[in-house]
């Protein structure tokens, strides 16, 4: 079951970096973690070390609610 949240997650993350075409940089900038863990995310693998931290640090930059994204899509 947890896996298709986590895919959700993953694909709402690769989402908003390219709706706001942001670099993998940028995106990795906001979240705190590295280039390589975005590269991960966006071949679709949910990095081992990827925090809780990490996500929270996305919502807040995005305005976001994490009830309001955890398990749907956001496009």
């Amino acid at each position: 079951m947890l896996e298709k949240e986590y895919k959700i997650l993953l694909d709402n993350i690769v989402w908003l970096r390219k709706h706001y075409e942001f670099s993998k940089e940028r995106m990795a900038e906001i979240m705190g973690i590295s280039i390589e863990m975005i590269n991960e995310i966006e071949n679709g693998k949910l990095p081992d070390d990827l925090t809780v931290e990490a996500v929270l640090n996305m919502y807040r930059f995005f305005g976001i609610e994490p009830q309001d994204l955890l398990g749907k899509k956001i496009f």
